[in-house]
């Protein structure tokens, strides 16, 4: 019979937080009103090296952005970020409660990017946003909820450590999530849990040690070359459909397929609705993450196929993470080239093989054609604004992957500037113009964005989002 899963479920809310933190159920965020104690942000700031106690509240109003840059942060009350806000904590910068008997509270409706820094005693980082929320190796622990994500989208952890939550990533009505490359590991209750979702893309994980290791209620997910093992109940508890194909469940035989669950390996999993909505054959004979063994004599001088394609395999999948509905993405090259993806690890060496190595290459050889064809159009021209349209025309693509191969550029270094995605505009900046405007900057101490645009020929507006990208580095 079909169990049908709510947000007043007691094995998931209410026995939870009344056990561990006295809290009755799922507390809906209450708006703030600024106080005489509260620190309220609202246009730019960056605190670097700091150690902050605030007894009030944090807001990040709408238009407000703040950069923390190796700062600890000791909160006696909530953090808030507004719609149209931003928040940047970064470069090793310890977000946690002052006291720890009394856990912060942290609402994002806004954008936030962690990068490096930590998280803990919060009730929960809650996220209702459709603004983009980037979490990259940052540690969420010791937490109610690790990261709760409620009519969200947009968002990805990418390579983050989350342990000893009651939970530890939740996703309520929500989509285009991406969690790849993260050990999630000592969760009492559940590693990953999703209700009402889809578009969940869940790869490259270690998912350990938990209650249970992944529950799927109502949803659309894709689970696809992690090690699931270890975990108290179940592996994966599905009532919605779920791809797990290529995921170690720790036996080479798989997992058992059967309702209760036990911590011994190998892993258990099972479909409350139709069997055939939970998808886990084929399965990985070893770990995703293992490191080879040391070979016993000397190797080869050229590697064999099997070898080649395993590494490009684990490049093209390790890229592939990153973007939202993963699973469909391998899927459809697969149907490019049957056997392409996980499925090598289990093919014996043949020469026929070299023959699936063709896909990746062709991608990389057209886009490094695209991405040459773009730098040499920007920087040989005389002019240092371009509208998107007209790279559109210039290069014959459209203008969604005009913006993502600038922002590649801009990422990497080979191209200098910013990306106005709101004017439709990339501004070309040369390198040694930005370092003459840091070095203004800093040996004046306070310079007025009006005076730094007339001298340097900018807008105000094209500035802060200079000076803003460059603090996020």
């Amino acid at each position: 019979m079909r169990r049908e899963l709510n947000m007043t479920d007691s094995y998931l809310y209410d026995e939870w937080a009344e056990e561990e933190f006295s809290t009755p159920g799922v507390p809906e965020p209450k708006p703030l009103s600024p106080g005489p104690e509260d620190w309220v942000v609202g246009g730019t700031e960056v605190r670097e090296n700091e150690v902050i106690i605030l007894t009030g509240n944090l807001i990040v109003e709408p238009g407000g952005n703040l950069t923390l840059i190796n700062c600890t942060l000791l909160m006696k009350s909530r953090i808030k970020v507004d719609s149209s806000g931003i928040l940047n904590v970064l470069e090793g910068s310890n977000i946690t409660a002052y006291d720890p008997e009394y856990p912060l509270f942290f609402c994002v409706d806004g954008r936030l990017i962690m990068r490096d820094s930590f998280l803990s005693i919060c009730d929960r980082l809650y996220l209702t946003t459709t603004e983009g929320v980037e979490l990259y190796n940052t540690t969420i622990s010791n937490n109610v909820l690790g990261i709760h994500c409620v009519e969200s989208s947009n968002i990805s952890i990418v390579n983050c450590t989350i342990n000893n939550n009651v939970v530890g990533v939740e996703c309520y009505e929500s989509s285009n999530i991406s969690i790849v490359g993260c050990t999630i590991s000592n969760n009492k209750r559940c590693g990953i849990y999703c209700e009402y979702s889809y578009g969940i893309s869940i790869a490259n994980c270690t998912i350990k040690q938990n209650g249970d290791g992944i529950i799927c209620g109502n949803s659309k997910a894709s689970v696809h070359y992690c090690d699931i093992y270890s975990n108290r109940g179940l592996g994966l508890r599905s009532y919605g459909r779920v791809n797990a194909t290529y995921c170690w469940w720790g036996s080479p035989n798989g997992p058992e397929y059967k309702e209760e669950g036990d911590p011994y390996d190998p892993e258990e999993v099972y479909g409350y609705d139709n069997p055939e909505c939970l998808i886990y054959e084929p399965w990985l004979t070893k770990p995703f993450g293992a490191k080879p063994t040391p070979p016993t004599e000397k190797p080869s001088p050229a590697p064999s196929p099997i070898r080649v394609l395993t590494h490009i395999n684990r490049e093209i999948i390790t890229i592939l993470g990153g973007i939202p509905l993963v699973g469909d993405v391998i899927m459809f090259l697969e149907a490019l080239v049957p056997g392409y993806g996980a499925l090598t690890f289990m093919i014996v060496s043949s020469l026929t093989m070299i023959s699936s190595i063709a896909v990746p290459v062709r991608y990389w050889k057209a886009e490094r054609s695209r991405s040459e064809k773009l730098l040499k159009l920007v920087k040989r021209k005389r002019q240092y604004r371009f509208g998107i349209d007209y790279l559109v025309s210039k290069t014959g693509l459209d203008e969604r992957k005009v913006e993502r191969l600038l922002t590649k550029l801009l990422k990497n270094g080979q191209l200098t500037g910013i990306l106005d995605r709101k004017a439709g505009t990339f501004i070309y900046i040369p390198r040694h113009k930005i370092e003459a405007i840091f070095r203004l900057i800093e040996s004046r101490g306070v310079v007025s964005l009006r005076e730094l645009a007339n001298k340097f020929n900018l807008t105000e507006r094209e500035l802060e989002l200079l000076i803003t990208s460059m603090r996020g580095d």
